[in-house]
């Protein structure tokens, strides 16, 4: 039996694998392009810091007025009970939400009829924030 020859050198290397030299800079290619990613994304993306916070408050607060008016609005009119000037100006808004009220006059005619309607045209405000609603007899 004879004995298999040593191995050379450009045999050893050709063996699969990855030294800890080439890992060791694999790994701190990656490192140094995360922070690079990490820093980019931090400097281009918005930052939701205490206005964005308020203002998301003063439209939801907003929001829930117009759905707590409607909702009374609604229940008077399932009920038969409806006096849209009594509900608009005995209604008190909660929080910072403050409201105002115009009267609006909506005709149409056409196809052989004829409306003409008063309408209320409520603004709800909070900060700078306005949105509007109608409500109709």
């Amino acid at each position: 039996m004879t004995a298999a020859p040593p191995r050379s050198r450009r045999a050893r290397r050709a063996a699969p694998g990855f030294t800890l030299v080439e890992l060791i800079v694999i790994f701190v290619v990656g490192a140094v392009l995360a922070v690079m990613v990490t820093t980019l994304a931090h400097e281009t993306m918005p930052h939701f810091g205490n206005e964005t916070v308020i203002q998301v408050d003063r439209q939801y607060d907003l929001l829930r007025e117009i759905e707590r008016l409607q909702a009374a609005y609604r229940q008077q009119i399932e009920a038969g009970t409806l006096n849209l000037d009594t509900l608009l100006s005995g209604w008190t808004p909660g929080g910072p939400v403050t409201l105002s009220v115009s009267t609006q006059t909506v005709s149409a005619a056409g196809g052989g009829f004829t409306f003409s309607t008063a309408v209320r045209k409520v603004r709800f405000t909070c900060g700078d924030y306005v949105m509007y609603s109608y409500f109709a007899e």
